[in-house]
Parts: C-alpha cells; structure tokens; sequence
C-alpha cells in the first residue's frame, strides 16, 4: 500500500452550498504486515487496514471557511490503487449543520500493492 497515488477526486453528495475539491498529491506511508498506515491528501489520516484491502481513517476535524470539518475516509486499497469515499460533516460558525462527499480514485505509481 505504501507509496504515490495520482487521485482523481468528484464531489458526490453536497448539503453545504460552493464545496471545492481537489485531486491533490496523495502519499500513503505502510509497514507490510502492519493493520495500521497513514495517508496524506492535503491533510495526513491515521487509520486501519484490514486484510481484504479495506480501510477506515480516524476522523480528523479541521477548521476553515466552512466552519468546523470532521473528516472520516473509507475504501479500499486494490492491487492498482485505491478507492475511497471522503466522508465530511460541517459546523459552521452560523447556521445548520451540513455534509458532504468526496470519491477519490487513485492510481498507484510503481510496485502494484500486494494484498493478503
């Protein structure tokens, strides 16, 4: 799993208004054999691997423009890449509460990943 993934990002669900994304360099740091990694898209996720690929970030909250930002990403890794749902709930400072998500798909640059 470790390694440079070139992502492609698309907005898929969006309760909040204007929402920004982008298909940033993304990292992802993994000892073979190890449950847990860290992946860097803009904001680096510590999280858990499974032995079928599947994995679920910790949530991580930042806060911007938008208000309050809790971050959680699910996916996969396969032996191309990685596909993942970008999930994020907003508090912002005035107003209601609002969600929404982001696919990423990403191309793993070298090695293909070696999954259990």
């Amino acid at each position: 799993m470790a390694g440079d993934y070139t992502m492609t990002v698309a907005l898929t669900e969006n309760t909040c208004g204007t929402v920004q994304v982008a298909a940033l360099p993304t990292r992802v740091e993994h000892t073979p054999g190890a449950t847990r990694f860290r992946l860097t898209h803009g904001l680096t996720y510590a999280g858990t691997l499974a032995s079928d690929g599947s994995f679920t970030t910790d949530a991580q909250t930042v806060t911007d423009s938008l208000g309050a930002q809790t971050v959680r990403v699910t996916g996969r890794f396969t032996r191309a890449g990685l596909e993942a749902l970008a999930s994020v709930a907003v508090q912002p400072p005035a107003g209601a509460a609002c969600r929404y998500a982001v696919q990423w798909t990403g191309t793993k640059q070298g090695a293909p990943n070696v999954i259990p």
